[in-house]
């Protein structure tokens, strides 16, 4: 869905990096905003990279995709951004119990299997903007919401228009009897890659 924390964990699995950097907050911000939920409640997120399968098991809780690692929970939020196009983005945020900030991914939903991960150049977007954050060490810090989603909604059109860098996730649905097999079967494969 810390952004940064699946990205790393798909980086281990190995999936993807946001390559642009981090982009975070000091403190979760959308603490008011309900959170969108259009991921089946139990589910898989898969890729392959270079010829190599990944995967991870979300479970819905509330407003929330929970992913357990390691002993590590991290809570996934999808907060929408208006339609581009017809294309449905969300700004992803992920928090841990471990740190009192969070991370923030631009996610577009594809039909219902395809979870996308935009690669945002957030410093080069704000300066456009006119707005001001914190850069340092491939971190991007916002303070402010609204520049956040500015920041967003704008790489959102981005996308659309060039299409940009991105990675692309298979969403198998832990309630489907197949999808479930080749999930879980996913995941088994990607705990002996890690050992």
């Amino acid at each position: 869905m810390r952004w940064r924390a699946i990205v790393a964990t798909m980086l281990v699995l190995p999936l993807l990096v946001l390559a642009a950097g981090c982009i975070r907050s000091e403190a979760p911000f959308f603490a008011d905003v309900t959170a969108a939920t259009p991921l089946p409640d139990s589910f898989v997120l898969a890729s392959e990279v270079d010829g190599r399968r990944s995967a991870l098991r979300f479970d819905r809780q509330g407003d929330a995709y929970l992913a357990s690692e390691n002993g590590r929970v991290t809570r996934y939020r999808l907060l929408p951004l208006e339609p581009v196009d017809g294309r449905r983005f969300f700004i992803g945020m992920e928090t841990s119990d471990r740190d009192p900030g969070a991370y923030y991914g631009l996610v577009e939903i594809v039909g219902e299997d395809d979870v996308i991960m935009h690669v945002v150049e957030a410093d080069q977007l704000a300066a456009e903007l006119g707005l001001s954050v914190q850069s340092g060490d491939g971190v991007t810090t916002f303070a402010s919401q609204a520049d956040l989603v500015a920041v967003m909604q704008r790489a959102a059109a981005e996308v659309v228009a060039s299409e940009g860098r991105y990675s692309r996730f298979d969403v198998l649905d832990l309630a489907d009897p197949d999808q479930r097999a080749k999930g879980e079967r996913l995941l088994a494969q990607t705990a002996e890659q890690e050992r």
